[in-house]
């Protein structure tokens, strides 16, 4: 900074103008000016001269020949671009997200793809690997894990068939575990069928009482009706009885031989009341006054 002020210092302003003013001069010019004005859009005003130069101009990748069908869930700028081409910039926020959920699909697809691909891998070298041996149940005196125990034949042979009792019992267990099972399933079924049946047998006894008591009801009712029946006859048929009877004939008034007048009514006996007994048996004489 210091060495720039003392050099500005030491120059000569009057040298600075004469070298200035001649490039001044052959620089602005109109032709320059209306250049620069025209290049950067100012004047005549045009806004494309400033914003083509942001275009894309870098040639597209060979996608005229894509086919939605050939397209796979991987291909996720492919498809992009293509969900480009049909929208034809439309901004909406639907589109954003559809887009956005193609890519995330996309991306969770290639992912299980490599997963897949390391499991196969290394399922394949599982099923390389040799199947070892089992261990014979050998016992020795081995004081250290590092030493070496030589065995007999005959310890050899005692603990393969050791091993082939132990297997047998293994496999006894589960034999018989299989069965316990199924005879707990079998019993189960069996209960589960029963309750049925005794809930069927439920419902037909109830069914059958309900039926009955039906039948009671009606039955009943039926009786009741005909009693109300049988008692509303029987009062009509009392009135025609009484009105069938006829009135008794007045007989006409006849002359006695006197000159006087006999009344054409005859008049009848009083019958006699009949006599009252007892519940022993004897007669009972009623009074004078109550007859």
């Amino acid at each position: 900074m210091n060495v720039g002020a003392a050099f500005i210092r030491g120059f000569d302003l009057e040298i600075a103008f004469h070298l200035f003013k001649p490039a001044y001069a052959s620089s602005f010019t109109e032709a320059n000016i209306v250049a620069a004005f025209k290049a950067t859009g100012i004047w005549p005003i045009d806004r494309t001269v400033v914003t083509k130069r942001f275009d894309y101009t870098t040639p597209p990748l060979q996608t005229d020949n894509i086919s939605p069908s050939h397209l796979s869930p991987a291909d996720w700028w492919r498809t992009e671009r293509l969900v480009e081409r049909a929208i034809k910039g439309n901004n909406d926020q639907v589109v954003t997200k559809l887009v956005g959920a193609i890519h995330r699909a996309s991306t969770q697809h290639k992912l299980l793809q490599y997963e897949n691909k390391g499991l196969l891998a290394s399922l394949d070298t599982k099923n390389k690997r040799t199947k070892r041996g089992r261990r014979l149940p050998l016992k020795g005196d081995q004081k250290r894990p590092t030493d070496a125990v030589f065995y007999s034949p005959r310890k050899l042979q005692e603990a393969r068939d050791e091993r082939a009792r132990k297997d047998a019992k293994i496999l006894a267990d589960q034999a018989r575990k299989a069965d316990a099972k199924q005879l707990r399933e079998a019993k189960k079924l069996l209960s589960e069928k029963s309750k049925q049946e005794a809930q069927e047998k439920r419902e037909r006894d109830k069914m059958v009482k309900e039926k009955e008591n039906a039948d009671k009801a009606a039955r009943r009712e039926q009786q009741k009706q005909q009693e109300n029946s049988d008692k509303a006859i029987q009062p009509s048929q009392k009135g025609k009885r009484k009105a069938s009877r006829p009135l008794p004939k007045q007989k006409k008034r006849q002359k006695r031989v006197d000159g006087s007048v006999a009344s054409g009514v005859a008049i009848e006996a009083t019958p006699a009341q009949p006599a009252r007994t007892s519940r022993g048996g004897r007669n009972i004489k009623i009074p004078a006054k109550f007859r």
